[in-house]
């Protein structure tokens, strides 16, 4: 894994501290009891160049697969700091431990492909993975103050400090106007994986609260969120449990890293109604066909995880069209089916059903 560490001036940080941090999946965060010790080791540490450029390598890569989820998502955070206890930089995301020799890139908050050798784990390393550019964030003096071991933060390691609860998460959405005709239905089922936000702060303090990257989380049951008709348009919540973390850094250090993450799936359904967007990739149905939508990603929401009564901001979401997380339309008379980005059956972004004369 390789990236570029800069200051919070945007110059190159030399000689920084780099650190990949591992986390226990999900479901095994939300299992851990408040006030508890949470194991995430440091599983490779590097130093920047004097270009600011870093690598971080792994040489034992079954520390990934004992800490993979079901799905097998290993989430990790990659830490940055200068070595003082008011700059520091910290990127979450997953990564995919699988059986494949091929890597492949991919983006920051995006999974990461990492191959364990065939001959098994221990023989292997990874080789390749996503380039992760991270930047210092200056935090004030008083605020890093007030950071001594009384406010719950350990010695060293990680800390499980409290619950902020069960939060909407956003995961789908259907749009039907009027002169479609049409239904939609929207189905959130068993495994369906969404890719939600991390908070990270210098204090745990409400408002001073920042976007971090993302983790890959999946839900244990399946949610349905019934038929909607004509001149409606739809957005779609389920639930998951987040928790607050304290991270301790004592090389150099010690330095202090509160974070939020998606916990367990919770469950829940709601459905909020939302304008129609506009959608101009349009295809032409005729009277009783339907359409089902079951690849490719959804639209990210930067505000989609509902934690601003927590944190003072919310955070990302995005669940991708799976077999598990899909959308069907059913048109009693003709219509037309709309993306916002492209076309139905490719890349769509959201979709709305409209008459038929918006297909031409």
């Amino acid at each position: 894994m390789a990236g570029t560490v800069e200051k919070p001036d945007g110059t190159l940080a030399r000689n920084a501290y780099v650190y990949l941090q591992a986390w226990p999946d999900g479901e095994s965060l939300g299992e851990i009891e408040e006030g508890a010790s949470v194991d995430a080791p440091i599983i490779a540490k590097t130093r920047s160049t004097d270009q600011g450029r870093y690598e971080l390598r792994l040489e034992d890569v079954s520390v990934l697969s004992q800490l993979a989820s079901t799905s097998g998502n290993v989430d990790v955070d990659v830490v940055a700091t200068d070595g003082s206890a008011t700059d520091i930089a910290v990127h979450s995301f997953s990564l995919r431990v699988g059986p494949s020799e091929e890597l492949e890139n991919a983006d920051p908050g995006d999974i990461a492909q990492v191959a364990l050798s065939e001959s098994g784990p221990d023989a292997g390393e990874v080789r390749q993975s996503a380039t992760v550019d991270v930047q210092m964030v200056e935090r004030d003096e008083d605020e890093v103050s007030t950071l001594d071991f009384a406010n719950g933060c350990p010695v060293s390691g990680t800390k499980y400090l409290s619950s902020f609860g069960k939060k909407w998460v956003y995961v789908g959405s259907n749009y039907q106007t009027g002169p479609s005709g049409a239904k939609g239905t929207f189905r959130f089922s068993k495994n369906a994986e969404s890719t939600l936000g991390v908070g990270i702060s210098g204090s745990g303090k409400y408002g001073s609260w920042s976007t971090s990257g993302s983790l890959k989380r999946s839900s244990t049951a399946s949610v349905g969120f019934g038929t909607q008709g004509p001149k409606t348009g739809s957005h779609h919540f389920t639930m998951y449990t987040y928790g607050k973390y304290c991270t301790t850094t004592r090389s150099p250090g010690p330095s202090f890293t509160f974070s939020t993450r998606a916990t367990s799936f919770a469950g829940g359904a709601d459905t909020r109604s939302a304008s129609y967007p506009t959608a101009n990739h349009c295809v032409r149905f005729k009277k009783d066909s339907d359409f089902i939508k079951d690849t490719t990603k959804m639209t990210s929401w930067a505000s989609g995880a509902k934690l601003g009564s927590s944190l003072g901001i919310d955070l990302s979401a995005q669940t991708g069209f799976t077999s598990t997380a899909s959308v069907k339309f059913t048109f009693p008379q003709a219509a037309a089916l709309c993306g916002t980005k492209g076309n139905p059956g490719g890349n769509p972004g959201r979709l709305v059903a409209r008459g038929p004369g918006a297909a031409g």
